[in-house]
């Protein structure tokens, strides 16, 4: 008797068992098995790389400044006063900088600033100036550029220069980066900007420069 009653309770302990698992196998159990582990896209857009004020610019992709220029003419990039571009000085060597985009009150600079001045902040601050190369990889890598009208901080933008790199270049004044209605530009301003009387706006102005 008691080895019938041994054996019941384990007949039923197996039924119990074999029903607990069909139910754990059912179809509707492995639906919200996988409804738990499938996680939810993101469907939130992301910003442009730039928004951090950051961009990772590529040197050295050009042998020549004639192969520059191709470069400048086949994105239709407009240029202003800049005869030079194809006497531009190539390192010709291959390495990537994050040029950053800082404005002249993020150094301090609140008030109109002779360039000397500007130029001494930003290098006091721990900033380096780039150089042609560097500032025209730059504007052919930066495709994406806001308008000012949008995004004034990044729309227009002024590259900090070497005025002895300038000079040597015969440029009248640093780089300055924008996009219009027309497209992309890259110029610069036909007026001498280490004159003391020439003064820029540290409640506007931004440059491109690289952390040192």
């Amino acid at each position: 008797m008691k080895y019938i009653q041994t054996a019941g309770t384990m007949l039923l302990m197996g039924i119990a068992l074999w029903t607990t698992l069909l139910t754990s196998c059912s179809p509707d159990m492995e639906e919200g098995v996988a409804e738990e582990m499938v996680e939810e896209p993101d469907l939130t857009p992301s910003g442009p790389d730039w928004l951090d004020g950051k961009i990772t610019v590529e040197v050295g992709r050009f042998k020549t400044g004639e192969e520059l220029q191709n470069e400048i003419d086949r994105l239709g990039i407009e240029t202003i006063h800049l005869s030079h571009i194809n006497d531009i000085p190539m390192s010709g060597r291959q390495y990537t900088i994050e040029v950053e985009i800082v404005s002249m009150a993020a150094v301090g600079l609140t008030e109109p600033t002779p360039y000397s001045d500007v130029y001494d902040r930003y290098r006091e601050r721990g900033y380096r100036p780039l150089t042609p190369e560097e500032a025209m990889e730059f504007r052919t890598q930066f495709l994406d550029q806001p308008q000012m009208r949008d995004i004034p901080w990044m729309g227009n933008l002024c590259v900090l220069m070497d005025p002895e790199v300038m000079n040597s270049l015969a440029l009248a004044n640093f780089y300055y980066m924008m996009r219009t209605g027309r497209g992309l530009v890259i110029g610069t301003i036909d007026q001498d900007p280490i004159s003391p009387t020439q003064k820029y706006n540290g409640a506007e102005e931004c440059f491109a420069v690289v952390k040192e």
